[in-house]
């Protein structure tokens, strides 16, 4: 005869460490989404944020800039001071060539899409 034995997992929130939690549906993948009723942080269990080590900085005050839009061949950033600080700084992608261009697949080779925060 064997027992099971349910280990029951607290899910608390990465930003304040809260068990208030409430479920806030599914990502499209079909993972729970929750979100914190104490500090409003929505999260999946298991999975942090990715944090672009090259965010530029709004060079009109000098805060950090966030991601605002993704068009083919540039992004546009907006300053995360908006609305107080208007400035955005549209960048250019850097066309690949050569054998850069062959490393770059061979790297990339059975890897899934990188997913950005929005």
């Amino acid at each position: 005869m064997t027992v099971e034995v349910m280990v029951e997992e607290r899910i608390a929130c990465p930003r304040c460490a809260s068990l208030a939690l409430y479920r806030f549906g599914h990502v499209r993948s079909g993972l729970q989404r929750y979100l914190c009723l104490m500090c409003g942080r929505q999260f999946i269990p298991g999975h942090e944020r990715i944090v672009s080590l090259l965010r530029p900085t709004c060079r009109t005050c000098g805060a950090g800039m966030h991601r605002f839009k993704k068009v083919t061949g540039y992004t546009v950033f907006r300053c995360a001071r908006y609305p107080v600080c208007h400035t955005y700084l549209r960048v250019l992608e850097r066309p690949v060539v050569g054998s850069e261009k062959e490393s770059l697949k061979e790297s990339l080779e059975g890897r899934s899409p990188t997913r950005f925060p929005h």
